[in-house]
C-alpha cells in the first residue's frame, strides 16, 4: 500500500534530519515517536478504525497510562503476525473478508504483508494531507513529510494547551498545519504563532479548502510538479488515486494577481490565498486529471460567462469581497488566456463601446442594442457580426475595433468564452463607475 510506502520515507527523513541518536527502525520509531506523540495520551492524534487502540476495552478508558500500554502490546503481538494486508493492522489494506465494511478491497491476487510494512503504514495514515470534501493527500516530497513531522508534535503541544478540543484530526490539523507552515505567519522560533486552525467547540477544528492548501504548496514549491496520491481512509475507504498538482501553475496565478492589481489597496498574493473560493470540489478538481489552473476556476464565475445562469453581473462597488471577488475572476481568466495584454484590450473596448451605446440620443435605442449584442455574443462569429455592425454605425473606434477583431479571429475558439466574460465584467464596471 502507499501508505506504507510514504511511512518509509518519512522514517528515513526523521532519521536524517530530526533525530540525534541512532537510526530508528519502523518499530522503534512506532514506539518512540508516534505511539509517544499519537497515542499516549487520553486524546489520540490520530483514530486507527478497528485497530486494538480503537477497541471498545482500550478506547472507553484511554485516559489510564496502563491501557495505552496494554493497547500497545496488543498493537505489536497482531502486527508481529501479520500476513496479509488487513486494514485494521495496515492503514489502506483490505477488509478481513468479504463481509466487512470495507469489503469491496478484497481480492484474490493474494497480497502479502510484513511488520514492517504495517509499522510504516501507520506512519504513512498519519501524514494524509485532510482537505475540505472529505479526501486526503499522501505527498512524497521532503521538505513536506519532514514539515508534517514536525506538525505532529505541534499538534500535541496545541491539544495540550486547549481543554476541551477533541483529538484524532490528525488529517485535519495536517492540512491546517502546511497551510500555515508554508504560509506568510509561520515563525520558526515561535511555530504556532499566528495560527488559527478555525476551533469550534462541536466539530474542533474545521478542515481547510483544498484551494488554500494548493497555494501553501505553490508558495513553498513554486517551480514543482507533484504528484499525489488521493483517497479517504474510514469504515469505508476510497481510492481516487495519483494527480499531479501543477504548481507552477497556481503559483503564476497568485503572482499574477499581484502584478496586475499591487497598486489596489489590500492586493497581494497572500489576499487571493485567503479570499480564494473555487467552484470545484477536490472530487471535481481530481476529475479534470491535472489539479492546476484549470481546476482552479473560480466560484461564480461561470454564470456571468456566455450562457450562464445571471444576466445580472456582480456588484462590484458596495462591498469588498464582492470586489476583491471581481479581481480574482479577471486574474484567472488572464491566466488562462495567457494573455496579459488583454486587461488594457478588454478595458478599451469595453470604453468604447460605452461611449457608443450613449453617443446619439435618437439612436440610443438601436446603438444600446446593438452594444448589448456584442456583449451577449456566445460565439466568435456572432461577436464580430455585431462589432461590424457597430463600425458601420460609428466609425470612431474602427482601428480599435479592427484590432480586436483581429485579435479574435487567432484565438482558439475555447478562449472566447473567456475572453467575453473579461470584456462583459470590464463592461458592467465601467458602466457602475459612470453611474456613480
Amino acid at each position: 500500500m502507499y501508505t506504507s510506502y510514504v511511512g518509509r520515507r518519512a522514517i528515513d527523513i526523521y532519521n536524517e534530519h530530526l533525530n540525534d541518536g541512532s537510526p530508528l527502525s519502523p518499530r522503534a520509531f512506532f514506539d518512540n515517536v508516534l505511539f509517544d506523540t499519537g497515542f499516549d495520551d487520553a486524546r489520540y492524534l490520530f483514530w486507527p478504525n478497528n485497530a486494538p487502540f480503537a477497541q471498545p476495552k482500550y478506547s472507553g478508558s484511554r485516559d489510564d497510562p496502563n491501557v495505552r500500554q496494554n493497547a500497545l502490546a496488543e498493537t505489536h503481538e497482531k502486527i508481529g503476525s501479520i500476513e496479509r494486508p488487513v486494514g485494521h493492522l495496515l492503514m489502506g489494506g483490505m477488509a478481513d473478508g468479504p463481509m466487512e465494511t470495507t469489503s469491496g478491497q478484497v481480492s484474490t491476487v493474494g497480497a502479502t504483508a510484513d511488520s514492517e510494512d504495517a509499522y510504516c503504514s501507520w506512519v504513512g495514515a498519519m501524514c494524509g494531507v485532510g482537505v475540505s470534501g472529505g479526501l486526503s493527500l499522501l505527498i512524497d516530497h521532503d521538505d513536506i513529510l519532514r514539515a508534517l513531522i514536525e506538525g505532529w508534535f505541534h499538534y500535541r503541544s496545541y491539544l495540550d494547551q486547549t481543554p476541551g478540543l477533541k483529538g484524532n484530526q490528525i488529517e485535519t490539523w495536517n492540512g491546517q498545519w502546511l497551510s500555515h507552515r508554508f504560509g506568510w505567519d509561520y515563525n520558526p522560533t515561535d511555530p504556532l504563532r499566528d495560527f488559527d486552525p478555525h476551533v469550534t467547540k462541536s466539530s474542533g477544528m474545521s478542515t481547510k479548502d483544498w484551494a488554500q492548501v494548493l497555494f501553501a504548496l505553490a508558495r513553498h514549491l513554486p517551480d514543482t510538479r507533484l504528484t499525489v496520491y488521493v483517497y479517504s481512509l474510514g469504515q469505508t475507504n476510497q481510492t481516487i488515486g495519483f494527480r499531479p498538482l501543477l504548481l507552477p501553475e497556481v503559483q503564476r496565478l497568485a503572482e499574477l494577481y499581484e502584478r496586475l492589481f499591487g497598486d489596489v489597496e489590500g492586493v497581494t498574493a497572500r489576499r487571493l490565498a485567503d479570499a480564494f473560493d473555487p467552484e470545484y470540489s477536490i472530487y471535481r478538481a481530481c476529475e479534470q486529471g491535472a489539479i492546476g489552473l484549470k481546476a482552479l476556476r473560480p466560484d461564480k464565475l461561470r454564470q456571468y460567462m456566455p450562457g450562464g445562469r445571471s444576466s445580472k453581473m456582480p456588484n462590484t462597488t458596495r462591498s469588498e469581497n464582492k470586489f476583491t471577488r471581481y479581481l480574482i475572476f479577471q486574474t484567472w481568466i488572464i491566466a488562462m488566456l495567457n494573455n496579459e495584454d488583454l486587461i488594457d484590450t478588454t478595458e478599451q473596448l469595453a470604453e468604447a463601446l460605452r461611449e457608443y451605446a450613449q453617443s446619439d440620443e435618437r439612436a440610443k435605442t438601436t446603438a444600446k442594442r446593438t452594444a448589448e449584442q456584442v456583449l451577449e455574443a456566445s460565439h466568435r462569429r456572432e461577436f464580430l457580426e455585431s462589432l461590424s455592425e457597430v463600425v458601420k454605425n460609428d466609425a470612431t473606434h474602427a482601428p480599435l475595433i479592427d484590432e480586436i477583431g483581429d485579435e479574435v479571429v487567432k484565438m482558439p475558439s475555447s478562449d472566447f468564452p473567456l475572453f467575453a466574460t473579461l470584456l462583459r465584467l470590464k463592461y458592467h464596471v465601467f458602466s457602475q463607475q459612470q453611474s456613480v
